[in-house]
């Protein structure tokens, strides 16, 4: 499927803090539903289920075979991302293991770096204008479930069932549409063509600024190492418009230390985050502090 979700936060992180564009708040596509029978239910859950499955069929074939997705241990892309309306672009660079690692960086002359990632337990961003943070919540669990290698391969573990809603062309592609629902509960929704592939993504992003509602739009895929990759992305969000271009796909890339490390500004909150749980944890060491200040 290779969506570009994990770059939303990134981008979000810039185009927010520098007040191009205001937050929209989104209603949850989830909430106040009607409580049904339990039968209902279950009977709903089952061809839920069924349907995602066989989706994600659909997916992995389209996208090379499970064979061809599961070949390599790592993935760098180097992309070039335009923001339309100020007439910018930036390096887009993204790391991404078999072993759930990630890092994402972009630098914008006139700001700095952006960069986010995840480094075993722990999830991070760091830039210029938030500085260092933690990430944590749903913007944790999105970023997560959007940084796979494959994410197609993780469908139906990210995702709880899938329903068909409808049909419409997209371009040259007559596509179904698709509600996913995530295991944490969030309605996506996806167009596929009749082969497979995703031209379009809608769904609200967890951000530090809020709901961001955004509409994606994957095109001219390009096969890539036995793989399909889009070479055009484009994130629309609100009246801001961004594109994504792919440049360069490099896999099994020996030398990841750098890609896998801590910034040492996010380790320092790491530290600290530690030294908290240590305390809570040893109420003597609370105590003798206490002590001392009497």
């Amino acid at each position: 499927m290779n969506k570009p979700l994990i770059v939303f936060s990134l981008l979000a992180a810039l185009l927010f803090s520098t007040c191009w564009v205001t937050p929209l708040t989104a209603q949850d596509e989830t909430a106040d539903k009607p409580v049904k029978e339990a039968a209902e239910n279950a009977a709903e859950d089952a061809e839920g289920k069924e349907v995602l499955a066989a989706l994600q069929g659909r997916m992995i074939k389209v996208l090379g075979g499970k064979e061809a997705l599961e070949k390599f241990s790592n993935r760098v892309t180097t992309s070039t991302v335009k923001i339309i309306a100020q007439g910018m672009e930036a390096e887009l660079v993204t790391f991404l293991d078999k072993n759930g690692s990630y890092r994402e960086s972009m630098s914008l002359e006139g700001f700095g770096d952006f960069i986010q990632g995840i480094s075993g337990d722990v999830t991070w961003a760091l830039d210029p204008i938030n500085g260092p943070r933690l990430v944590a919540g749903a913007e944790k669990v999105q970023l997560r479930r959007g940084a796979r290698l494959h994410p197609a391969l993780w469908l139906t573990k990210d995702y709880s069932s899938a329903k068909v809603i409808g049909e419409e062309k997209i371009k040259d592609q007559q596509c179904e549409i698709f509600d996913l629902v995530t295991t944490d509960g969030k309605t996506e929704k996806y167009w596929v063509s009749e082969k497979g592939l995703v031209c379009k993504m809608t769904m609200t992003a967890d951000s530090q600024m809020g709901k961001i509602p955004m509409v994606i739009t994957l095109e001219s895929w390009k096969e890539i190492d036995g793989i399909q990759f889009p070479e055009i992305v484009r994130v629309k969000q609100a009246l801001q418009m961004m594109e994504i271009h792919l440049g360069k796909i490099e896999h099994d890339v020996e030398d990841t230390a750098a890609m896998t490390a801590i910034p040492e500004k996010v380790q320092k909150l790491v530290d600290m985050e530690k030294s908290k749980k240590e305390k809570v944890l040893d109420p003597d060491s609370g105590a003798s502090k206490g002590s001392e200040g009497q």
